[in-house]
């Protein structure tokens, strides 16, 4: 991976988490100035030290590592349901949404697929 790429999937994760280096640098024990290179992209960290910066973020390191992570637009309180089905963490739905994915999943493939053309979702397939 690059290192403006792990730079910019940091900095994002901190925004959305609203931690700054110093909060990074409390949480991870890593100096002041490692974390300014990483969120600078001056260098990726090793494995190690990547392990300490996902968990001081409560997020799946994966986040960092994958080469597809999907960029996608997520509603700021939608962000804690995110991150805890990136860690395979149970997420609670309503009532609604329940209905709304009971009834997509009950659906042909046709009004399946327009739901996904609708919604802007890619097809899985």
């Amino acid at each position: 991976m690059k290192s403006s790429d792990f730079s910019d999937r940091l900095n994002n994760v901190m925004r959305d988490k609203k931690i700054k280096q110093i909060d990074l640098v409390k949480k991870t024990g890593l100096p002041k100035g490692t974390i300014s290179n990483y969120v600078k992209g001056k260098y990726v960290p090793k494995h190690e030290n990547l392990m300490k910066i996902a968990h001081a973020l409560d997020v799946p390191v994966e986040i960092f590592t994958e080469e597809k992570v999907v960029d996608v637009f997520i509603h700021e309180n939608e962000k804690d349901i995110f991150y805890k089905l990136l860690k395979n963490q149970e997420v609670e739905i309503t009532g609604e949404e329940q209905e709304l994915l009971e009834a997509y999943r009950k659906a042909d493939q046709k009004i399946q697929k327009s739901v996904r053309v609708l919604l802007e979702v890619e097809d899985p397939s």
